[in-house]
Formats: C-alpha cells, structure tokens, sequence
C-alpha cells in the first residue's frame, strides 16, 4: 500500500463493529472478509486479538494504533503504527524519545494521530510518515484540513465519524485520498464509489 496524496486508500477500523448474534471473532472474520471484497486497501485495530485474527486471514497491510505506554512492538509485525501526538502535549524532546526507542525495534511506516497544527508541524519535524485526524460533524474544519493537505508535505488519513457523503467529496476535492472508515460503514466500495 503507498500512502501518499495522490493514492485513494479506503482503511477500516474493525475494532468498531460488534454483533450481539455472532462470536466476536467470528463477526470479525466475516467483517475483514466483506470489507476486503468491497475495495478496502487496509485495516486498522488497537487490539491484539484483531491484530492476531488479520494477520491469520488478510494479506491487506495493517495499521496498529499505540498509546504513550506502549512497549509490545517486538511482538507485533504491523506495517503501520500510529501514535496520538497529543498525548505529549506538543512536547517535542518527550516525543522524539519516545519514538527513537519505537523506531529501534520497529522498521514500518509511523503516523501521528493529531489535532491541530503546531501538532501536524511537529510531526513533519518528526519525520512521521502521516498524519491522522478524527472527524466528526462536530468538529470539522474544513478549513483546517485544506491548510494541512497544501502546507503539510506529508500524507493526511482522516478518520471519518458522522460525516455524510458530501463532506467526504469536499475533502477529496481539497486533496484528503486516505480515509479510515468505521462506525456502520460496511462497504468501503459504496462510498469510494460516491466520493
């Protein structure tokens, strides 16, 4: 998978469905399978067991989000890690520790989860190869977002919560081709083939 402003990637959190009918791994079978017949081009989970059941059935890459104490890096093989900035408080010595001891055990790509800018700039410092954004009806900024896909020189994944379809044809049109998609969205290819 290349992550870059031009490639559409369509990366599904599978730790957001459940189903009170089915075993939750076998519900998670059934989602990574449909979510790969229906133009996913990977998945994303903060869980081991999910971590465990993608690497068993899908050759799609994976992203594994990470908090501030996390230390099981030897253990995993993700492609791609994501770490929330914001939990340093855009404290950069604390960060660049941090991610020194990651980068010596881990050899993937890393994305730092952010919320504002100064936390993009400091990812860009970083050398992080992405940035990530949650996005709700609440709180999109359009705005924002266009600034961060013109001025940012590295790829922006926006994590879509309650967003309608038309939000997410803004966003591409100002230049946002890499999306995380969860929450009831079962079928990645219906809104690729919206947006």
């Amino acid at each position: 998978m290349i992550l870059n402003k031009t490639n559409r990637n369509v990366i599904i959190d599978i730790d957001n469905y459940q189903n009170k009918y089915l075993d939750d791994m076998i519900f998670t079978k059934y989602v990574i399978e449909f979510s790969e017949k229906g133009g996913a081009t990977a998945f994303l989970t903060n869980n081991f067991t999910n971590f465990k059941i993608l690497k068993e059935i899908t050759k799609l890459p994976i992203f594994f989000e990470v908090d501030r104490k996390f230390n099981g890096i030897i253990n995993i093989d993700p492609e791609f890690l994501i770490i929330d900035i914001v939990n340093f408080n855009g404290v950069y010595e604390q960060l660049n520790i941090f991610l020194n001891d990651i980068r010596e055990k881990f050899k993937g790509k890393i994305i730092g989860k952010i919320f504002n800018k100064k936390q993009a700039i400091l990812a860009c410092k970083l050398n992080l190869d992405g940035i990530a954004i949650d996005v709700f009806k609440e709180n999109f900024d359009n705005e924002f977002i266009s600034e961060l896909c013109l001025d940012i020189n590295i790829p922006v994944i926006l994590r879509i919560k309650t967003l309608d379809i038309n939000i997410c044809k803004d966003l591409v049109k100002i230049g946002v081709s890499n999306f995380i998609l969860g929450e009831d969205i079962t079928n990645p290819n219906k809104i690729l083939s919206k947006i």
